[in-house]
């Protein structure tokens, strides 16, 4: 394993946020949460300076922004922001007509269109997509599941395709058997991305989650779960246009995985065995070679199992480093970065 660099301390919590948002403005600096004490704690966003340790404030009480060239996007309550990274200067692109709380803020790969989820006090999820340029907003699918489970959740728009939006059926993923959705806002409709199989005995066989759409978007990477009924397990990948699943790699007990943006790596973390939390409080961070067909452990990231302490990894720009979130040695939440 190479070694770690670590960012932060005594007084500060450091994090490095969900791994499907982009955080890195390039190979040196990345958009870090930063807080003091509690989970209820007022938090910024900071643009960090990994060389140097330089760090310059973004914007505040914000969830986690995405980065996407010298922007970056978020959202605030009923209001969708974009900010120059250069001179953090923020200002409000939509508001949604009632207040309704937004949430999932994703872009684009050219930075023209930002997918994201409204929440309306039926607990449906509105699909929404918002046109950088002319703050224009529109509403492509609306989705309840039944109850339990009824929260669709998880929203990303398609890097290549703003009419395409995944989201996730969320619940108990040992009961979840229609977990990944796309909606296309050109009929708006939506249809389940992967079949997930039964046990002869009826039982789910295949627990999916963790999902994040592949550069090119033509398709997703997810996580088959260890709880799993049946073999293999690891992370795949499903192409949109088949539906063909095809496991990529299965060494490790994998819990979430992303994508570098070349498409040609991919870097996960491990989840321990939830009846006993085994083997303890260490995350493996895990750099997956899908041309060479290698899984190499890079890192061990101490861990709560609980947010926001999730190792969530992501490459940098050029998949030479990866960021992740840690245990500090003083009990604070901090970001580790490690070369691969």
């Amino acid at each position: 394993m190479n070694q770690v660099k670590y960012i932060g301390g005594v007084k500060y919590n450091y994090h490095a946020g969900y791994y499907t948002s982009n955080k890195w403005f390039d190979n040196s600096r990345l958009v870090l949460q930063k807080w003091e004490s509690g989970d209820n704690a007022p938090h910024t966003h900071v643009l960090y300076d990994i060389d140097t340790g330089e760090e310059r404030f973004l914007c505040e009480g914000a969830e986690f922004p995405v980065v996407n060239g010298s922007r970056f996007y978020y959202t605030k309550g009923p209001s969708l922001f974009v900010g120059d990274i250069n001179t953090a200067v923020t200002e409000e692109l939509w508001r949604s007509e009632g207040g309704l709380p937004l949430s999932y803020a994703h872009v684009t790969n050219d930075g023209r269109y930002v997918g994201m989820k409204m929440s309306p006090p039926d607990e449906t999820a509105a699909l929404l997509v918002c046109d950088t340029h002319t703050g224009d907003c529109r509403e492509i699918y609306r989705k309840r599941f039944r109850e339990p489970f009824p929260a669709a959740d998880h929203v990303m728009i398609c890097p290549t395709d703003p009419n395409l939006l995944f989201f996730a059926h969320e619940g108990n993923t040992e009961y979840i058997s229609n977990r990944l959705w796309a909606a296309d806002g050109r009929n708006k409709t939506a249809r389940c991305i992967a079949k997930q199989s039964l046990t002869p005995d009826g039982d789910l066989a295949d627990c999916f989650g963790h999902e994040m759409w592949a550069p090119d978007g033509r398709g997703m990477y997810f996580v088959k779960y260890q709880v799993s009924l049946t073999q293999p397990k690891g992370i795949c990948y499903v192409d949109l246009r088949t539906s063909e699943i095809t496991l990529v790699a299965s060494a490790f007990r994998y819990w979430h995985a992303g994508v570098s943006a070349d498409g040609k790596k991919l870097v996960a973390d491990t989840a321990p065995d939830w009846d006993t939390l085994s083997p303890g409080d260490v995350s493996e961070v895990i750099c997956v070679d899908l041309e060479r067909g290698t899984e190499t452990l890079v890192a061990r990231a101490a861990s709560t199992w609980k947010h926001p302490c999730h190792p969530h990894p992501q490459f940098s720009p050029d998949a030479d480093q990866i960021c992740f979130t840690t245990r500090g040695e003083h009990g604070k939440v901090c970001v580790g970065i490690v070369k691969c």
